[in-house]
């Protein structure tokens, strides 16, 4: 599927960014990945995505270098939500939704239909005429994701698709690309948030100075030594009523009793109760 063999990526000035990373992604998986910042966690989606060439070893998409592929034939097979996303002519919403189609050229007969299902899967068919440029900060990321959708690729690539929204905005798109997981699309993301990541994982990659430190599920992964030893984090690690594990800074550790944790929208395995250590 997706796979890095001995990549690093070194500067002009010899300062390693990614040192001799490999890993294979989980088809049909949310992998997150995880790290604080100048982990490297961009860089190696960037790798992921064939945009930057590694130093040393090999990227692979389905068993070739991800270089080796066109654009176009690219396209078809990743699609990429980066940190920062800005249109610089006054687009419509459905315009820009429509730019992930362009890949399947003057040819893409379902293309109209595509871009029209992506806007209502993500709940933004009434966006589709307001200017791009007008949208506020989770419409524009509603748009964003819909163009991800009808690219229709098998592969998604997602540098902090939650910065900047708020709590209810974040969560509705986590669990969309967890639903579309089990549609068999296979997700990268890249977050900062620790209890997101514990909640929607499948697999999660830990970084910190350029290396993956740690990789498995959120369970194995996210430990009291472990976060220390990445972030400098004192906490404590809980457990949902699920077993996925409940990051809470040592700050709010001290305090005693259970937290319980009522939500209408009940998230993956239905994580409801919150016990504290």
């Amino acid at each position: 599927m997706l796979e890095l063999r001995g990549v690093s990526v070194v500067t002009t000035g010899g300062r390693a960014i990614l040192s001799d990373v490999d890993l294979e992604i989980e088809r049909g998986a949310l992998t997150v990945v995880l790290g604080p910042n100048g982990a490297g966690k961009t860089t190696l989606l960037r790798v992921m995505s064939g945009e930057i060439a590694p130093t040393r070893g090999t990227a692979s998409l389905e068993g070739s270098n991800v270089r080796s592929y066109g654009p176009a034939a690219l396209a078809r097979k990743r699609c990429v939500l980066s940190q920062s996303r800005s249109v610089g002519f006054a687009f419509t919403a459905r315009e820009v939704v429509a730019l992930g189609r362009y890949a399947y050229g003057a040819s893409d007969v379902e293309g109209s239909a595509k871009i029209d299902e992506a806007l209502a899967v993500v709940g933004a068919l009434d966006l589709r005429d307001r200017p791009y440029h007008l949208l506020s900060g989770g419409e524009a990321v509603k748009v964003d994701v819909a163009r991800v959708i009808a690219q229709g690729s098998s592969i998604a690539l997602l540098d902090e698709p939650t910065n900047h929204l708020d709590p209810r905005v974040q969560y509705d798109i986590l669990m969309l690309f967890h639903e579309l997981t089990k549609a068999g699309l296979t997700v990268v993301a890249a977050l900062h948030d620790l209890n997101h990541a514990a909640l929607f994982a499948d697999q999660l990659l830990l970084m910190k100075d350029g290396s993956v430190v740690a990789n498995g599920a959120p369970s194995e992964v996210l430990s009291q030594e472990m976060l220390s030893r990445v972030y400098d984090l004192p906490c404590s690690v809980a457990r949902t009523g699920s077993g996925r594990p409940l990051v809470i800074p040592a700050y709010f550790s001290s305090e005693k009793g259970v937290l319980d944790a009522q939500c209408s929208h009940s998230p993956p395995e239905h994580d409801v109760l919150l016990v504290s250590s």
